[in-house]
């Protein structure tokens, strides 16, 4: 794990050990080491007791970071802001804003550890507020503040001011702080302002261009991001995994034999496909319905990973072979893989293809009881397109009256698709008024009542 320092720059080879056990997470190392720190008389040093407290935090310590903490005559803002920054990793809330508010100087640092810890834990109102404080007691902010609140914000409004905001403040030069923006326009679907940002952008980077190309294909630009993907190779940026999986994206909403080319550009580049990348591949060709080569990169690939697992079982669930998809369920476990809530969507989504009721409403339950995973909507809409599909209306139309959830109304529209489908025409009438009273100007419901009369052979005056 390393030797004990000796001899000349003593602190910086301490702080270069903590750091190393930091990483490692190695508490005992870290504690053997804070223990000859003590000994050798370095204790009432704040340089290297802020690299004490970071190591304990660090390994989750929070109680023993606090303590050499406390012993420090002298804390500085770097040493308050180590601290506050410590109880946020470690999920405590409470801590962060005590410290915060006994802090007798706040830099731009510790105003930004702030909002960070509020956006790790997903109060992101609470990241905005943040935000404008500091701008009303003149903070001089960062890039780092920017590309913090631009993570936070909840609207594309609330991005807008922001991107004013950073105009007047001088960062829209700024590489990252103008790739955040690119991100924040693209998860608002502002494709347009994807396009100005990036036009107007003078230096870019990889990580400037893979922001494109994502923004634009979670949008359904596909053909625009493969564009985006020729122009960086003729400036001579060398693509990496990000890349890839950014136009393997695009690639699964145009075409397979795009899809193809790109496959035999990652191999020739020598980059490995692992998780990340083989769980491109394989969405690329499952939503092709390529499942040989769908299968063909899950098998080449390393897939003791969930999420390679949960690639695989879907694409055959999406294009309707069940009893793959189950076969795939079956030995993901035998490898000892634990499925997680994705799983079962895809699970229940092949006991629907396959009509296998029993087997959907044990693994509705058995997730559950066996893994702890909380069943959610789409769990529910999987079971009831299941019971659906299968002709169990009344079961389908109890869980969607019993569940504690809040359905939309795509879920009673696929009910009532289902009783087209088996002629119920009672059930049809009384779903459709539901469905209607959730969106009273849907002309949808009327359509599908009038085609289960008229597939009963009935007769509307």
């Amino acid at each position: 794990m390393g030797e004990l320092p000796e001899g000349r720059g003593i602190l910086s080879n301490f702080a270069l050990l903590l750091c190393q056990y930091s990483k490692q997470k190695a508490v005992y190392h870290g504690k053997k080491a804070h223990h000859h720190i003590y000994e050798s008389g370095y204790e009432n040093s704040r340089f290297i007791a802020n690299w004490v407290i970071q190591m304990y935090g660090e390994c989750g310590l929070m109680d023993d970071a606090r303590a050499v903490f406390d012993k420090i005559r002298c804390p500085n803002t770097h040493s308050w802001t180590i601290l506050l920054a410590l109880y946020a990793l470690n999920g405590h809330m409470d801590h962060v804003e005590n410290v915060f508010c006994r802090m007798t100087e706040r830099k731009v640092v510790s105003w930004n550890a702030l909002m960070t810890a509020h956006v790790r834990i997903g109060s992101k109102n609470q990241a905005i507020h943040v935000f404008y404080r500091m701008h009303c007691e003149s903070v001089q902010m960062d890039h780092v503040s920017f590309v913090c609140v631009l993570d936070a914000c909840c609207g594309l409004h609330e991005g807008k001011r922001i991107h004013v905001s950073l105009v007047e403040c001088g960062y829209m030069r700024d590489i990252v702080v103008g790739t955040a923006l690119l991100t924040m326009y693209g998860r608002y679907r502002s494709v347009e302002d994807v396009k100005i940002v990036f036009r107007n952008m003078v230096d870019k980077d990889k990580s400037c261009w893979n922001a494109m190309m994502a923004a634009l294909t979670q949008n359904d630009e596909g053909e625009e991001a493969l564009d985006v993907f020729y122009q960086m190779q003729c400036i001579g940026e060398k693509p990496d995994i990000v890349t890839f999986v950014c136009v393997l994206d695009g690639c699964a909403s145009i075409c397979t034999t795009l899809g193809q080319v790109i496959h035999a550009t990652i191999i020739e580049h020598g980059i490995e496909v692992e998780h990340i990348l083989g769980t491109a591949l394989v969405d690329m060709y499952g939503k092709h319905g390529n499942l040989e080569d769908a299968f063909h990169v899950f098998s080449k690939a390393p897939h003791t990973n969930v999420i390679s697992w949960n690639a695989i079982i879907s694409v055959f669930a999406q294009n309707g072979c069940g009893s793959k998809s189950l076969d795939l369920f079956d030995q993901m476990q035998r490898q000892s893989i634990k499925p997680d809530y994705t799983t079962f969507i895809s699970v229940l989504t092949a006991c629907s293809h396959a009509g296998l009721v029993n087997l959907g409403w044990y693994f509705f339950v058995y997730m559950g009881r066996n893994y702890g995973i909380s069943i959610t909507i789409d769990h529910c809409c999987c079971m009831i397109d299941l019971l659906g599909r299968a002709g169990h209306l009344e079961e389908a139309e109890y869980l969607l009256n019993k569940i504690p959830l809040e359905v939309d109304d795509v879920t009673w529209r696929s009910l009532l698709g289902a009783c087209k489908i088996h002629s119920d025409i009672e059930r049809g009438i009384r779903i459709a008024n539901r469905c209607l009273s959730l969106h009273p100007v849907d002309a949808a419901p009327y359509v599908t009542l009038l085609n289960i009369h008229a597939a009963s052979g009935n007769e509307i005056c």
